[in-house]
């Protein structure tokens, strides 16, 4: 069953909660000089089965979804809208609610081949028989409850079981996102490439190394 409805004043405070002085400052620096890695990493279909499905995470839930507390310069509108076309074109989603607020999501796609890696605006490659996740979300005030790895090793099981033929589940985390890095990396993950995207003004400069061109497999 799902939580109630947040109510206006929960999901206000769930959207103060996400403005920090951390945030402040990077946005500032941002606009002079920008720079970020964007790592790929894979789990065997095999592998994944070993990990436990949570019973709390539901599938393809579009009333979990409404349930999020945009932050301040978001539009739950808009996100929705957004949400409801990756579900119509077939891709899906793991949610957790808590106390009437989306806590947690994470997203799927059964089969994909190439995708743009809108951080580093680059073009990703992966080998056939890939599922990927990606997207994945919790909220500032669940933090500190592990519903990332519960998340994680969810949707990793849930993907291996349930898509016919899969061999990998492939993922993206950016190398200054340290705690989802750690858990891929602690879960076991194969570290496969990099992709760098990097601004200073007005000038840009894209590359990527750790892996054979064109085909996804690491060196």
């Amino acid at each position: 069953m799902n939580s109630p409805a947040p109510s206006a004043a929960g999901r206000f405070l769930a959207r103060l909660q996400r403005i920090t002085w951390s945030k402040v400052r990077r946005r500032l620096k941002r606009t002079l000089h920008h720079r970020v890695e964007e790592r790929i990493y894979r789990v065997p279909a095999s592998e994944a089965l070993e990990f436990e499905e949570q019973p709390l995470f539901h599938f393809d839930s579009l009333d979990d979804l409404r349930c999020y507390a945009p932050a301040p310069d978001e539009s739950l509108p808009a996100l929705l809208d957004s949400w409801e076309k990756r579900l119509g074109a077939g891709e899906h989603v793991y949610t957790r609610t808590e106390q009437g607020r989306l806590a947690a999501y994470g997203w799927l796609v059964e089969r994909q081949q190439v995708c743009f890696l809108s951080e580093v605006r680059q073009q990703g490659t992966f080998p056939p028989d890939t599922a990927v996740i990606y997207d994945f979300f919790v909220a500032p005030e669940f933090r500190s409850r592990d519903f990332y790895p519960q998340l994680l090793m969810h949707s990793l099981r849930h993907a291996a079981g349930t898509i016919s033929g899969t061999r990998w589940i492939y993922m993206a985390v950016r190398a200054d996102d340290t705690v989802p890095l750690w858990w891929v990396e602690r879960l076991g993950a194969q570290y496969c490439e990099s992709y760098f995207y990097e601004r200073t003004l007005w000038r840009e400069n894209k590359w990527r190394h750790g892996c054979e061109a064109g085909t996804g497999e690491p060196k």
